[in-house]
């Protein structure tokens, strides 16, 4: 048996720490199944959350405005939010949205500002009609 589960790390106080592969494998010598964590070594207080079509890893904001969380924490019904209003206050300060480039022009938008260019001007008697 060579099998395998992806599995949330979670701290002694619940907090997100890493996803994790934990490979399901029969010992040669018992022939009991065990877990093999792939590179990472659960530190004390650590376990495992296993991930589930309900229960997936928790999505990580990387700036503000964004959906997900800062410091996610696990509450037995799922991902909550371990960061208190202040803190996520100071985070979004430290961590902004970046800025949206400017919107570039299509070619219809171009086409469109010289046909009504072209108007006033033909319009203003600056150009004969064709």
């Amino acid at each position: 048996m060579n099998d395998y589960k992806t599995c949330c790390v979670i701290d002694k106080d619940s907090y997100y720490v890493d996803l994790v592969i934990v490979h399901m494998e029969s010992d040669p010598q018992t022939g009991e199944t065990v877990e093999r964590i792939e590179k990472h070594v659960l530190q004390e207080g650590e376990s495992l959350v296993l991930r589930t079509d309900d229960i997936r890893q928790p999505t990580l904001r990387t700036h503000a405005g964004q959906t997900g969380f800062i410091r996610p924490r696990w509450d037995d019904n799922g991902w909550v939010e371990g960061c208190t209003e202040a803190e996520i206050a100071v985070w979004e300060a430290e961590h902004p949205a970046p800025e949206i480039p400017p919107k570039l022009p299509t070619q219809g938008d171009i086409n469109s500002q010289a046909i009504a260019e072209l108007s006033i001007l033909i319009a203003s008697g600056g150009v004969e009609n064709v």
